[in-house]
């Protein structure tokens, strides 16, 4: 997360710009901050700007981008317990705001876990899935782009996770040759790609076994 914000406020600075990170903890909660001194984001625009595939910059030419990476910042920061906001002003720059839960530290784990034996127990409940559920408990991703920086940047974000097997293509023919083979849970399909491919590739994808795993 703190990459990709990173990157974005490299990315849309003005030259010689300055870039500033910086963290405080308040309570139980990290804060982290971003902020750049580049071109600024029109108030009108940023209801907009966590939206997927929306590009409030891409009429700047030589600026690369999908659109996506805010969205999925914010996605994963809710999923975590945690949210993210933005201040910015035309010509002057943007300084973005996220905070998550922190985790308690080693000395307190301890002292629950020490809490938690001392308890009488008058019964063990068994509150583990089923044996089945466990085994299939990570999704397998397909990401088909050919745009060589946004496949960096979907790898980055998803190909550490342990409960995902991520799988990218960076054309459209191999990505429809891997969906046919590895029968993902989802497709992440770069929407231009797909319109200039057609859908009769990716329409034969849905005829192929276990079609409801296909969205």
């Amino acid at each position: 997360m703190i990459v990709n914000l990173l990157s974005n406020a490299i990315k849309y600075n003005r030259a010689h710009g300055t870039v500033r990170l910086g963290s405080t903890g308040a309570g139980d909660r990290l804060c982290c901050t971003v902020s750049d001194t580049g071109r600024g984001i029109a108030s009108e625009h940023l209801p907009r700007l966590f939206q997927p595939f929306e590009r409030l910059e891409s009429s700047y030419d030589g600026i690369e981008g999908s659109g996506v990476g805010l969205a999925l910042t914010r996605r994963l920061l809710e999923m975590m317990a945690g949210s993210i906001a933005v201040d910015s002003q035309v010509g002057v720059g943007s300084t973005f705001r996220f905070d998550l839960p922190l985790a308690p530290s080693p000395a307190e784990t301890a002292t629950g876990a020490t809490r938690s034996m001392a308890t009488p127990v008058a019964a063990v409940v068994d509150t583990a899935p089923p044996a089945a559920d466990r085994q299939r408990r990570w999704r397998r991703i397909l990401h088909v782009e050919d745009n060589a920086a946004n496949l960096k940047l979907v790898r980055r974000l998803l190909g550490e996770r342990p409960d995902v097997e991520l799988a990218d293509a960076g054309s459209g023919e191999l990505g429809v040759a891997l969906a046919r083979a590895t029968t993902p849970d989802l497709i992440l399909l770069d929407l231009n790609l797909r319109a200039r491919m057609g859908s009769p590739p990716w329409a034969g994808c849905r005829r192929t076994r276990q079609p409801r795993r296909y969205r």
